[in-house]
């Protein structure tokens, strides 16, 4: 599991630094929780009940997990 911003695609990574503004500027604070998982990870995931799918966005980059602090 990556926290990581710099595991998202190139793409994504500019709507994520968009979001993380936007959010700033509103004041709420986020503490980024995972953006990159492995097919296990995933799959303990899906076993443990938090997550619903096997073709998660998270395997390939375009995906970002967030918790207001």
């Amino acid at each position: 599991m990556s926290r990581a911003l710099n595991d998202l695609t190139p793409m994504f990574r500019e709507m994520v630094f968009e979001f993380l503004a936007r959010l700033t500027e509103a004041g709420i604070m986020v503490m980024i929780v995972d953006t990159l998982r492995t097919e296990a990870e995933q799959a303990d995931n899906l076993r443990r009940g938090v997550s619903w799918t096997t073709k998660s966005k998270h395997l390939i980059g375009a995906a970002i997990d967030v918790c207001p602090v």
